[in-house]
């Protein structure tokens, strides 16, 4: 079974995370989050672009956010490419 998320009007998120007693690849430990109507707006809208559940989406944001944290921690940058403008984006 998938993990499952469930979301209120005021932005409430209730997800999983790992489970230190159970194996990696399946455990879970549930938290709730508060998100602001911006932030859960932008979490709908990635969702659907995405075609991914809330908390698949969450699991990916916070992943590509510690990425790229760790580079800018290790002199790197972050840089967006669109039509060929850069634009730097500060972390």
């Amino acid at each position: 079974m998938g993990r499952m998320d469930t979301a209120d009007r005021t932005g409430e998120i209730v997800m999983t995370e790992p489970n230190k007693e159970a194996a990696p690849t399946t455990s879970s430990t549930k938290i709730t989050v508060k998100l602001s109507p911006r932030t859960m707006g932008a979490l709908e809208q990635a969702s659907k672009s995405v075609e991914l559940n809330k908390t698949d989406t969450i699991n990916r944001g916070i992943q590509i956010y510690a990425y790229l944290l760790a580079q800018a921690d290790a002199n790197g940058s972050v840089t967006i490419i669109k039509n060929g403008q850069q634009e730097h984006i500060r972390l």
